[in-house]
């Protein structure tokens, strides 16, 4: 470290050439009641130094130029091209002109801080009203983890469900005061989205989701590709070159998001989700204090640049997935991957990682539940219901049944893989064909359970033969259909539909024959 003029501390070129200077942030500084850009850089011995931002470059010709330090409210005017907008070098345009969306919120630097996980935990507690207090602690952990997420091989996606007027963006201001680079959005293009990540490495929070990741369009479609590989490391999103027939770009979009959603409208996104389901009720702080998240934040960016709970105390890691294996943590494959940077955290500030295993558990059966009861859910169910009667079933008749339009419910079949044919003039579904695909569709939304269907089986007797002549059974058992007269035992709902189609009548008392 070398002292400038003015007896003022600076970081030298040649410092930070020598890799000593391993980590380097942009900030918005208040100087003078304004908000002036500067960059913290934070040294190896854990010390940070921080520098006004005298870089510009050009949104059109891309020139860098160097000027004097740059304001927020400014947007000067290009050496080169002679047009207003030069923006300060590393931050987007649409970040540096709308104050609203605030990436790089101001902070200030102050060497005597201390990292508290209870403070951050009390702002979410008093800003917020969920239905168990654990869920506190999984958004603080979630906060404060965004601040480190590189440190981890895959984040979790924050998934706030609920009817409207329950919170749901309430939550995502809240974690747009605490989060690392935070980027809240109602309305954001795929090519926006995988630019957002990749140059700025923020934290992305997107309001009504179901209406933006809408499988029925394009741009939803291609926002879903990206939110789907953007929670594991290494997992690029990879476009064409524009305006060429060669080359592609490869953008990095990992990263932690949070999102809010009135419903579950896809498995595999929320599988990669924690869902906090929200009520309505007031939180005991409506008024957001933004001056206690302002400093919240600064003493979040210490303890990332310095990996230090304060000046005094030595760096410390976070713990590994080994070590919260010896704690106890018993997860695996992909519900390891989304909890451990909650655990670990958790574990971090000095709580047992196991006090939150019981939310774990209540959180896979909430997610079991939300998926039985998903839109997807109905339609499996529905042709099972059918194939217990009919070889095949018109799209058209099926969605009539749904109270779905056949668009819809023909997309809806496309991604689900039901193989749908076409035959004088309208579109049908051979459910023999399919026989295999719905049986592994129904393990997927949980439509069975071995558990609940040895208790849920009735015995009946066919009173006339139906087409064709087996069904296939919601527990993904087959079942011949061969005489009048013949005794069944089968799964309940199965029974139900033969019985109320007239083939059969319960026969609970008599010994079923076996089936063959």
């Amino acid at each position: 470290m070398e002292e400038d003029p003015s007896g003022g501390r600076f970081v030298s070129p040649s410092y930070i050439s020598s890799g000593k200077g391993e980590r380097e942030e942009f900030i918005w500084k208040i100087e003078n009641g304004e908000l002036q850009a500067a960059f913290v850089r934070f040294s190896s011995d854990g010390r940070a130094y921080e520098e006004p931002c005298n870089e510009w470059v050009c949104k059109y010709c891309k020139d860098s130029h160097f000027l004097e330090v740059a304001f927020k409210k400014e947007q000067r005017e290009c050496p080169s091209c002679g047009r207003k907008s030069l923006v300060p070098r590393r931050i987007a345009l649409d970040i540096f002109s709308h104050e609203g969306i605030g990436a790089f919120p101001p902070v200030w630097i102050d060497e005597n801080f201390e990292f508290r996980y209870e403070d951050v935990r009390e702002f979410v507690k008093l800003h917020t009203r969920l239905p168990d207090k654990r869920l506190y602690d999984v958004l603080a952990c979630f906060a404060i983890g965004t601040w480190r997420y590189e440190e981890f091989e895959a984040v979790p996606y924050l998934a706030f469900l609920g009817p409207v007027e329950t919170g749901k963006t309430h939550c995502l201001k809240i974690l747009r005061e605490l989060c690392y680079r935070a980027v809240a959005t109602t309305s954001i293009s795929p090519a926006a989205v995988s630019r957002v990540l990749s140059e700025l490495h923020c934290t992305l929070l997107i309001d009504q989701a179901e209406k933006q990741l809408s499988l029925q369009s394009e741009a939803g479609r291609t926002l879903y590709s990206i939110l789907l590989s953007g929670y594991q490391r290494g997992m690029p999103y990879i476009v064409a070159k524009e305006r060429s027939d060669k080359g592609v770009v490869v953008r990095n979009v990992y990263g932690p998001k949070a999102i809010a959603s009135e419903e579950v409208f896809d498995k595999a996104l929320f599988s990669r989700c924690i869902v906090v389901r929200t009520r309505r009720g007031e939180p005991l702080r409506e008024k957001i204090d933004e001056e206690w998240g302002f400093r919240l934040r600064s003493t979040l960016l210490m303890w990332r640049g310095t990996r230090r709970r304060s000046p005094d105390e030595p760096q410390e890691d976070l713990p590994t997935g080994e070590d919260l294996r010896e704690m106890g943590v018993r997860l695996r494959g992909r519900e390891f991957e989304i909890w451990r940077p909650i655990l670990a955290i958790y574990a971090y500030s000095g709580y047992s990682p196991m006090e939150l295993a019981s939310l774990i558990e209540e959180s896979r059966e909430e997610h079991r539940e939300a998926l039985a009861c998903s839109e997807e859910a109905r339609i499996v169910q529905a042709l099972l219901d059918a194939y217990a009667h009919a070889d095949e079933i018109s799209v058209s008749e099926l969605a009539e049944m749904l109270g779905l339009s056949t668009r819809s419910l023909g997309k809806k079949l496309g991604t689900l893989g039901i193989v749908r044919a076409k035959t004088r003039g309208r579109m049908h579904i051979d459910l023999r064909r399919n026989e295999q695909r719905l049986r592994e569709l129904a393990k997927e939304y949980y439509l069975e359970d071995e558990e609940e269907k040895e208790q849920e089986y009735v015995t009946i007797r066919l009173t006339r033969i139906p087409q064709p002549h087996k069904i296939l059974g919601v527990d993904g058992q087959v079942y011949r259909l061969e005489r009048e007269g013949q005794l069944l035992r089968l799964p309940k709902e199965n029974a139900r539909i033969l019985i109320e189609k007239g083939y059969a009548v319960p026969a609970e008392e008599e010994e079923p024959e076996r089936e063959g």
